[in-house]
């Protein structure tokens, strides 16, 4: 999981990179479930959430 903006997080669900968060039902529109098993991949997001809610 990481807490992207919500039209970033959109973008990357479009994109296949992702899927929704949505625990018992409720979509939580700024969190990206990362689906991909990708280091790289996965550094990058971080850093983006890092600067998102810092």
């Amino acid at each position: 999981m990481v807490k992207l903006p919500a039209e970033r997080v959109t973008e990357l669900i479009d994109a296949g990179r992702g899927e929704p968060f949505a625990p018992a039902g409720k979509v939580f529109s700024e969190w990206l479930a990362v689906t991909e098993v990708d280091e790289d991949r996965w550094r990058a997001l971080l850093r983006e959430g890092v600067a998102f809610v810092g």
